[in-house]
């Protein structure tokens, strides 16, 4: 017969119940306490990552393969480099206060600019069109000038450093006088005069390839259907094929490209688009066409004013020997070219300004006087 539990028995085991109750919140309060001293203590473990090292930009296209470095210079905000590649002349420009690229393997083509040797680029700054512009004054005197499509000036900076200079020294040389410089949509012409010689430069603006580039040039024949023209005739590759490149200045004021294969057969035929500029006062009379003149002067509507005095014309006439005086409605200024479109004004514009002149563009309206 199994007898009822004692008082005794059922108090003992209540308590031991509480007992061991107690004992798990104990346990439990300070487990909860010691996790804040447990986090502060621990040391943490870094995670190793795979991701490169930064390195500065203009370092890592300096240490590129297959590419010949012409230029390589910082200015206070910009690394700019001006390379080849492949036959082609590119810009990177890099933006150092932004860190962004703003020009990257742009195109570029080789031009002359207040008698100093530039590189220009067109791209793109913050979504609108932009000109990169490098202007070669001397082995340690390099500027760099960023244009908006409006002709707003974004930047122009002198270098601070230059790291590489590898302009090829017949770039550095005297350019000349240009005696005729037009562009049709696929490329940009240049003959120039020094020493008394004919030169000509062709620029393939869609595949940035210089295809003939100060190489000799003469006047050819006045044969038709051009017997009222000047043409300048220059050898050259196109495709690695020999071919000669006839730039020509037709009685009109018009401009003509051709390129005619080694069997005299032309390949290409391309009129001027925009402006043709042309200076033929250094032809004598026998070479000129009975309806050309000498004198260069298409005058334009749109005119590069620089404002100042006469020894501003003074300063003008060394860069523009043309320049003049003129006294308008907007009062006195010096004339420094006139252009038939706003853009090649425009171009003349930044080159002054890039010289510290007060320029502008000024429309040449009827009531101009």
């Amino acid at each position: 017969m199994i007898g009822k539990p004692s008082r005794f028995s059922a108090v003992s085991r209540r308590e031991t119940a509480l007992r061991v109750i107690g004992a798990f919140n104990c346990l439990l309060l300070s487990s909860v306490g010691m996790f804040p001293v447990f986090a502060a203590n621990h040391e943490s473990t870094a995670l190793k990552s795979d991701l490169p090292a930064v390195t500065n930009a203009p370092t890592l296209l300096s240490q590129a393969t297959g590419i010949e470095t012409i230029l390589l210079f910082d200015t206070s905000g910009y690394s700019v480099r001006v390379f080849e590649e492949g036959g082609r002349t590119l810009m990177n420009v890099f933006d150092r206060n932004e860190g962004v690229p703003r020009l990257e393997a742009g195109p570029t083509s080789n031009t002359v600019l207040a008698g100093n040797p530039t590189y220009i680029s067109t791209g793109s700054y913050s979504g609108n069109t932009a000109t990169y512009q490098v202007m070669v004054r001397g082995e340690d005197d390099l500027q760099l000038s960023i244009v908006r499509g409006d002709d707003r000036l974004i930047a122009e900076e002198n270098a601070e450093a230059i790291t590489v200079f590898e302009v090829p020294p017949e770039r550095l040389e005297a350019q000349g006088e240009t005696t005729l410089n037009f562009e049709t949509d696929a490329y940009s012409v240049r003959v120039f005069e020094r020493d008394d010689q004919s030169f000509m430069n062709v620029y393939n603006t869609f595949s940035g390839i210089t295809e003939v580039n100060g190489a000799a040039a003469n006047i050819a024949p006045n044969e038709p259907p051009y017997e009222q023209a000047i043409s300048y005739v220059s050898s050259g590759a196109r495709s690695d094929r020999p071919v000669k490149y006839f730039a020509r200045l037709l009685s009109t004021g018009e401009a003509i490209l051709e390129v005619y294969n080694v069997n005299n057969q032309r390949i290409f035929q391309e009129s001027a688009v925009g402006p043709v500029t042309y200076d033929l006062s250094s032809l004598s009379p026998e070479d000129l066409p009975e309806d050309l003149s000498p004198v260069a002067a298409v005058q334009g509507d749109y005119v590069a004013a620089v404002f100042g005095g006469e020894g501003t014309l003074d300063e003008v006439m060394q860069l523009y020997p043309d320049a003049r005086m003129e006294d308008t409605r907007l009062g006195p200024f010096v004339n420094a070219g006139n252009f038939n479109n706003e853009d090649s004004a425009a171009a003349r514009v930044l080159e002054l300004r890039g010289l510290g002149f007060n320029a502008r563009v000024i429309y040449r309206d009827t009531d101009y006087r």
